[in-house]
């Protein structure tokens, strides 16, 4: 008794189609039996890594969550940044600083960490998924280029979050900054 048969079905052949013709020829093989369990190996395959997907959904889940913290902070600690050098700011455009030169002073401020981080995270994330991939048989290439993309997002991120609170606080009266000693 064959108690596995593998079948490739023709690409663009019914798969449902194909499953009553193989249940047919069955029965014709044999009668006495005919409570044949059939399954495509594709669900096969994809009941196998239903682990690996809620691995991967629950990483996605937490990086958008991480992401969000990190605009957050940023945002809160430009934010407190700002208002503690408010006078500092009011004094340098009174002085002849121009707005560029505000927002420059905070974007470079940022960079520092944010380069610093990168060097820090690059490396590792690689090892770790390259040690994660090593679990499975095949693996799929980590291409060099996703590295410097994912930091040119970040740095997007953060620079925009440094801008847009910087020159709100740089375009702002200088005498208002000032007078309130």
């Amino acid at each position: 008794r064959c108690y596995n048969l593998f079948v490739r079905v023709a690409e663009g052949h019914d798969k449902i189609e194909a499953k009553r013709d193989i249940e047919k020829v069955l029965n014709r093989l044999d009668a006495s039996y005919s409570d044949y369990k059939m399954e495509f190996f594709d669900d096969a395959l994809q009941r196998t890594y239903v682990d690996e997907f809620r691995f991967i959904s629950q990483v996605k889940l937490f990086a958008i969550i991480c992401i969000i913290i990190t605009i957050i902070g940023v945002f809160s600690l430009t934010m407190f940044e700002t208002e503690y050098r408010r006078k500092e700011i009011g004094i340098r455009k009174v002085m002849g600083s121009s707005v560029g030169a505000v927002v420059r002073l905070f974007a470079v401020r940022y960079s520092v960490p944010l380069v610093a981080s990168f060097v820090i995270a690059a490396p590792l994330g690689y090892w770790l998924s390259r040690q994660w991939l090593q679990s499975f048989a095949e693996h799929t290439p980590i291409y060099w280029w996703l590295f410097p993309l994912s930091f040119v997002g970040v740095s997007a991120v953060v620079v925009l979050t440094v801008v847009a609170q910087s020159w709100h606080v740089a375009t702002e009266n200088p005498v208002e900054s000032i007078k309130t000693e």
